[in-house]
């Protein structure tokens, strides 16, 4: 069966139905073979009122197949249903596209949802880029308890929350495995501070590695460690005025004989102060050396003067040379 026009450039072939209102009011059924509609310039295909299904009885091991068939498919979204569910498929593909926008999804006014029954991988040849310009971004909001959200190479530099319906399994992890520099983990807030808060306790360690805290403060600023007010040591650095620099070590409301320990178990103490005096005053008595019996105690050396202020009481034996 042929339809053919040669009237010239206004000639038009239309097929009507008035008044039929089924689905199937023009229908095109070729029994045994195919269907090709294909023109020089554009095909509208659109519904004033209802659907259109394309592919809706597609059979298994078929495809649906859009945009530009060529050796590769460089250019295609194909629907491959299948039998067998684990390779049944839909596949969005510009294979010779390098722009940034080779392949794009834009909700102008509402969002974007990729959800996937098992897991969403999205990877790119350069770089990623997720952004929201008005509203938020969630990765994650509804993960399961028991599973992962991963940020970062596997195995290297990572940062993974995991879920869980036991609390104490709960947890956020930030690891670097293989990097060795000094900022392999780097925490910056170039303008803002930084905050970490722990309910229970905070712990900083360094298997191998010095810690440093504070060594690029600025003068006039202060390290406080301990609680505020009460039992802290403060660090004020301020090198335009030697005088005002000072480490503070203070309990503010211990009352036990021991609401300052200073202890070294298997080493000593020395307190040296090479410009200026060292001042030991107490409210009660200062005692030295009462706790460890034959301990010597040495005052002075041989150039130096000893003032005594007060009366001095000598239990046992005096030696004066």
């Amino acid at each position: 069966i042929s339809l053919t026009t040669d009237m010239g450039v206004a000639e038009t072939i239309v097929v009507t139905n008035k008044k039929g209102t089924t689905e199937s009011a023009i229908a095109l059924n070729a029994t045994l073979g195919g269907v090709n509609i294909d023109a020089q310039k554009n095909i509208a295909i659109g519904s004033t009122a209802g659907s259109i299904t394309v592919g809706g009885a597609l059979a298994d091991s078929q495809t649906l197949s859009l945009g530009k068939t060529t050796l590769n498919n460089e250019l295609q979204m194909i629907f491959s249903p299948n039998s067998d569910t684990a390779t049944e498929t839909i596949t969005l593909k510009n294979a010779t596209g390098d722009g940034v926008y080779a392949i794009r999804i834009n909700a102008t006014l509402g969002g974007v949802d990729i959800h996937g029954g098992k897991n969403v991988n999205i990877t790119g040849n350069t770089s990623v880029a997720i952004d929201s310009t008005n509203g938020s971004i969630t990765v994650g909001g509804a993960l399961a308890d028991s599973q992962t959200l991963s940020l970062g190479k596997s195995q290297r530099t990572q940062m993974i929350f995991s879920p869980s319906a036991t609390s104490a399994n709960d947890t956020i992890t930030l690891t670097n495995t293989t990097g060795s520099g000094g900022s392999a983990i780097h925490i910056n807030a170039a303008a803002g501070g930084v905050n970490i808060d722990g309910h229970t306790s905070v712990s900083i360690g360094s298997d191998t590695g010095s810690i440093a805290i504070g060594s690029n403060m600025e003068d006039g600023q202060t390290i406080k460690l301990g609680q505020q007010g009460n039992t802290q040591m403060i660090f004020s650095p301020n090198s335009d005025d030697p005088f005002a620099e000072s480490i503070t070590l203070i309990n503010s409301k211990g009352t036990s004989a021991s609401a300052i320990s200073i202890n070294a178990v298997l080493g000593g103490i020395n307190i040296l102060a090479t410009s200026h005096d060292v001042n030991i005053n107490a409210g009660g008595a200062v005692n030295i050396a009462t706790a460890i019996g034959g301990a010597a105690v040495t005052i002075g050396n041989a150039i130096s003067e000893t003032t005594i202020g007060g009366n001095l009481t000598v239990t046992g034996n005096t030696e004066i040379t």
